[in-house]
Protein backbone atom coordinates (compact mmCIF):
# COMPACT_ATOMS: atom_id res chain seq x y z
CA UNK A 1 0.00 0.00 0.00
CA UNK A 2 1.45 3.11 -0.84
CA UNK A 3 0.23 6.55 0.30
CA UNK A 4 0.83 10.37 0.77
CA UNK A 5 2.07 10.24 4.63
CA UNK A 6 1.70 14.42 5.28
CA UNK A 7 -2.51 13.42 4.16
CA UNK A 8 -4.57 12.40 6.75
CA UNK A 9 -7.99 10.72 6.60
CA UNK A 10 -9.51 7.36 6.10
CA UNK A 11 -9.96 4.94 3.27
CA UNK A 12 -10.70 1.45 2.47
CA UNK A 13 -9.46 -0.71 0.10
CA UNK A 14 -11.29 -4.11 -1.11
CA UNK A 15 -8.82 -6.95 -2.36
CA UNK A 16 -10.48 -9.55 -4.63
CA UNK A 17 -9.18 -12.82 -5.74
CA UNK A 18 -10.67 -15.16 -8.27
CA UNK A 19 -9.24 -18.71 -9.31
CA UNK A 20 -9.51 -20.49 -12.77
CA UNK A 21 -12.71 -21.69 -11.74
CA UNK A 22 -14.50 -18.35 -11.31
CA UNK A 23 -14.74 -18.53 -7.39
CA UNK A 24 -14.31 -15.21 -5.99
CA UNK A 25 -13.34 -14.14 -2.25
CA UNK A 26 -13.10 -10.81 -1.51
CA UNK A 27 -11.76 -8.68 1.62
CA UNK A 28 -12.12 -4.97 2.33
CA UNK A 29 -9.33 -3.17 4.31
CA UNK A 30 -9.31 -0.25 6.19
CA UNK A 31 -6.72 2.45 6.56
CA UNK A 32 -6.52 5.10 8.75
CA UNK A 33 -3.65 8.40 8.91
CA UNK A 34 -4.92 10.06 11.94
CA UNK A 35 -4.90 14.13 12.14
CA UNK A 36 -1.04 15.52 13.14
CA UNK A 37 -1.12 17.11 16.14
CA UNK A 38 0.27 21.10 16.37
CA UNK A 39 3.91 21.44 16.13
CA UNK A 40 5.13 22.14 19.60
CA UNK A 41 6.87 25.28 19.74
CA UNK A 42 9.76 26.73 22.28
CA UNK A 43 9.98 30.45 21.76
CA UNK A 44 12.69 32.22 23.12
CA UNK A 45 11.81 34.83 25.74
CA UNK A 46 15.13 37.21 25.47
CA UNK A 47 16.15 39.22 22.25
CA UNK A 48 20.04 39.66 20.54
CA UNK A 49 21.15 42.61 19.26
CA UNK A 50 23.26 41.56 16.83
CA UNK A 51 25.54 44.65 16.00
CA UNK A 52 26.96 43.33 12.53
CA UNK A 53 23.27 43.22 10.78
CA UNK A 54 22.05 46.15 13.14
CA UNK A 55 18.44 43.50 13.63
CA UNK A 56 17.27 41.60 17.05
CA UNK A 57 17.23 37.94 16.66
CA UNK A 58 14.94 35.54 18.36
CA UNK A 59 15.45 31.87 18.73
CA UNK A 60 12.46 29.44 17.78
CA UNK A 61 12.45 25.74 17.78
CA UNK A 62 9.28 23.50 16.26
CA UNK A 63 9.06 20.00 17.20
CA UNK A 64 6.93 17.38 15.05
CA UNK A 65 5.16 15.89 18.10
CA UNK A 66 3.19 13.41 15.53
CA UNK A 67 4.16 9.95 15.36
CA UNK A 68 4.68 10.29 11.43
CA UNK A 69 6.62 12.95 9.38
CA UNK A 70 4.84 15.80 8.17
CA UNK A 71 5.72 18.04 4.90
CA UNK A 72 6.35 20.84 6.67
CA UNK A 73 5.15 23.72 8.84
CA UNK A 74 4.01 27.37 9.49
CA UNK A 75 4.47 29.94 11.92
CA UNK A 76 2.08 33.01 12.29
CA UNK A 77 4.44 36.04 14.17
CA UNK A 78 1.60 38.66 15.31
CA UNK A 79 1.67 41.06 18.41
CA UNK A 80 4.57 43.68 16.54
CA UNK A 81 4.69 47.36 17.35
CA UNK A 82 3.88 49.72 14.62
CA UNK A 83 7.02 49.93 12.70
CA UNK A 84 8.55 46.69 13.94
CA UNK A 85 9.41 44.45 10.78
CA UNK A 86 9.72 40.24 10.79
CA UNK A 87 12.70 40.44 8.24
CA UNK A 88 13.01 36.94 7.62
CA UNK A 89 9.40 36.46 6.73
CA UNK A 90 7.55 34.72 4.48
CA UNK A 91 4.72 37.31 3.59
CA UNK A 92 3.05 39.73 5.24
CA UNK A 93 -0.81 38.55 6.17
CA UNK A 94 -2.29 42.32 7.33
CA UNK A 95 -1.01 42.84 10.92
CA UNK A 96 0.72 39.91 11.20
CA UNK A 97 3.42 37.78 9.80
CA UNK A 98 4.32 34.41 8.12
CA UNK A 99 7.29 32.24 8.26
CA UNK A 100 6.97 28.96 5.75
CA UNK A 101 9.01 26.15 6.54
CA UNK A 102 8.03 23.94 3.59
CA UNK A 103 10.16 21.41 4.01
CA UNK A 104 9.54 17.40 5.41
CA UNK A 105 10.27 17.10 9.05
CA UNK A 106 10.15 13.27 10.65
CA UNK A 107 8.76 12.38 13.50
CA UNK A 108 9.86 13.62 16.78
CA UNK A 109 12.35 16.32 14.84
CA UNK A 110 13.05 19.57 15.86
CA UNK A 111 14.07 22.64 13.49
CA UNK A 112 15.48 25.68 14.92
CA UNK A 113 14.92 28.92 13.84
CA UNK A 114 16.32 32.48 13.77
CA UNK A 115 13.45 35.34 13.56
CA UNK A 116 14.86 38.57 12.74
CA UNK A 117 13.44 42.00 13.75
CA UNK A 118 14.23 45.35 12.33
CA UNK A 119 13.07 48.36 14.43
CA UNK A 120 13.49 51.87 13.61
CA UNK A 121 13.54 53.21 17.23
CA UNK A 122 16.00 51.29 19.28
CA UNK A 123 13.77 50.48 22.40
CA UNK A 124 10.70 49.79 21.47
CA UNK A 125 8.93 46.88 23.04
CA UNK A 126 9.41 43.37 21.18
CA UNK A 127 6.60 41.44 22.26
CA UNK A 128 5.98 38.97 19.32
CA UNK A 129 2.62 36.16 20.08
CA UNK A 130 4.07 33.37 18.00
CA UNK A 131 1.56 30.09 16.93
CA UNK A 132 2.50 27.14 14.47
CA UNK A 133 0.49 25.09 12.55
CA UNK A 134 1.31 22.04 10.30
CA UNK A 135 1.94 23.15 6.53
CA UNK A 136 -1.48 21.42 4.79
CA UNK A 137 0.29 20.26 1.62
CA UNK A 138 3.24 18.51 0.19
CA UNK A 139 6.42 19.51 0.77
CA UNK A 140 7.93 22.12 -2.09
CA UNK A 141 9.65 20.27 -3.84
CA UNK A 142 12.32 22.96 -4.46
CA UNK A 143 12.60 23.17 -1.05
CA UNK A 144 13.50 19.51 -0.44
CA UNK A 145 16.73 19.52 -2.93
CA UNK A 146 17.46 22.89 -0.94
CA UNK A 147 17.74 20.86 2.15
CA UNK A 148 19.36 17.97 0.30
CA UNK A 149 22.19 21.13 -0.87
CA UNK A 150 22.83 21.99 2.38
CA UNK A 151 23.27 18.67 3.90
CA UNK A 152 26.08 18.04 0.93
CA UNK A 153 28.10 21.06 2.40
CA UNK A 154 27.37 23.08 -0.31
CA UNK A 155 28.18 27.02 -0.32
CA UNK A 156 26.48 30.02 0.88
CA UNK A 157 26.11 33.08 -0.66
CA UNK A 158 27.43 36.03 1.26
CA UNK A 159 26.22 39.83 0.34
CA UNK A 160 28.27 42.78 1.64
CA UNK A 161 27.69 46.72 1.77
CA UNK A 162 23.63 45.96 1.26
CA UNK A 163 22.00 49.12 2.11
CA UNK A 164 18.42 47.63 1.81
CA UNK A 165 17.21 44.32 2.89
CA UNK A 166 13.69 43.14 1.89
CA UNK A 167 10.25 44.33 2.91
CA UNK A 168 11.41 47.67 4.51
CA UNK A 169 14.55 46.68 6.41
CA UNK A 170 17.07 49.29 6.19
CA UNK A 171 20.69 48.87 7.44
CA UNK A 172 21.21 50.19 11.34
CA UNK A 173 24.76 51.58 9.72
CA UNK A 174 26.33 52.58 6.83
CA UNK A 175 27.46 48.85 6.16
CA UNK A 176 25.57 45.66 6.62
CA UNK A 177 26.30 41.99 5.77
CA UNK A 178 23.53 39.85 5.21
CA UNK A 179 23.88 35.65 4.64
CA UNK A 180 21.53 34.35 1.83
CA UNK A 181 21.28 30.30 3.73
CA UNK A 182 17.73 29.84 2.33
CA UNK A 183 14.58 29.28 4.48
CA UNK A 184 12.84 31.10 5.67
CA UNK A 185 14.72 34.60 4.69
CA UNK A 186 14.21 33.27 1.29
CA UNK A 187 12.21 30.32 -0.66
CA UNK A 188 15.30 27.99 -1.16
CA UNK A 189 18.76 27.56 -0.45
CA UNK A 190 20.74 29.31 -3.55
CA UNK A 191 22.60 26.02 -4.10
CA UNK A 192 19.60 24.21 -5.17
CA UNK A 193 19.09 27.09 -7.97
CA UNK A 194 20.40 27.42 -10.88
CA UNK A 195 20.74 31.14 -10.81
CA UNK A 196 19.55 33.77 -8.35
CA UNK A 197 19.60 37.58 -8.75
CA UNK A 198 20.09 39.92 -5.81
CA UNK A 199 19.31 43.89 -5.82
CA UNK A 200 20.88 46.75 -3.44
CA UNK A 201 19.01 50.05 -3.15
CA UNK A 202 19.93 52.69 -2.15
CA UNK A 203 17.96 54.89 0.49
CA UNK A 204 18.10 58.85 0.13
Amino acid sequence: VDYNPWASGSSEVTVAAVDEAGNRTEKTIGFTLPEHPAPQLVVGSSFTLNRQTGLYEQAVSVTNAGAREIGGFELRIGGLAQGLVLMNASLRDGDSWRVHHHQPVAAGATVNLLLTYYTPVRGTPLTPQISGSIHDGNPDPVAVAAAAAVAAGQERFVIDRVERLQDGGIAAGTRIEWTDRGAPETDAHPAAQPARFYRAVLVD
